[in-house]
């Protein structure tokens, strides 16, 4: 068998790889992906404002935001569970005496610590996100009844038609879902990267 320490440096390089990127991820979505999907029509600048209508319809962004929810969804938590699973480990073997060395309670408080806040996005998402996931997936779902009756475009087309660059009530209440999620989802982002940087610093020290 393996000595035990090259179990430990798999599961070191598994943990502090997948929380990373786990972290990064999140964070894309937040930073890149909703200012792409919102930006306003016209030369207005490429920030956030509810006021000014997005140059996608507002029907399009939220099959948008779904399809990427959807990505994540299928993907994050079965990274977080695999990051968190192998900084359990580490506490684990940390904490116990072998006849390599002995018990390190420290760094094993360090690692369980990281195991916790990774696998803390998926309780975060549930409980604090799922208002809002759930309304912008209903407003989605809209456009899929929609665009089977064909309303869809009359819509769109209807609002190319009129030239107006304020935005209508329903694009104002998707866009602000759309930012609180952002925000939610940044929060979200940094659960992992505080469990990259607490395992970081039980590796290195």
């Amino acid at each position: 068998m393996p000595d035990v320490s090259s179990y430990v440096r798999t599961a070191q390089v598994i943990g502090l790889t997948t929380s990373g990127m786990i972290a990064g991820s999140i964070l894309t979505y937040s930073t890149t992906l909703i200012p792409t999907i919102t930006l306003p029509t016209g030369s207005g600048p490429a920030t956030y404002d509810s006021n000014h209508k997005p140059g996608t319809p507002i029907s399009h962004i939220a099959t948008q935001w779904r399809h990427a929810y959807s990505i994540g969804k299928s993907s994050m938590p079965l990274c977080a569970i695999g990051a968190g699973t192998a900084y359990a480990y580490l506490a684990y073997v940390f904490r116990q005496e072998t006849t390599l060395r002995a018990a390190d309670v420290r760094t094993s408080n360090w690692y369980l610590l990281a195991s916790g806040l990774v696998m803390s996005i998926i309780p975060y998402t549930l409980m604090v996100m799922s208002p809002t996931n759930k309304s912008l997936l209903a407003r989605a779902e809209v456009t899929d009844a929609e665009a089977m009756t064909g309303v869809a475009k009359a819509k769109e087309a209807a609002s190319k038609a009129s030239g107006d660059s304020k935005a209508t009530r329903e694009d104002v209440e998707v866009l602000n879902w759309l930012k609180g999620w952002a925000e939610l989802n940044v929060v979200r982002a940094l659960l992992p990267l505080a469990g990259t940087l607490s395992g970081l610093y039980a590796t290195l020290y």
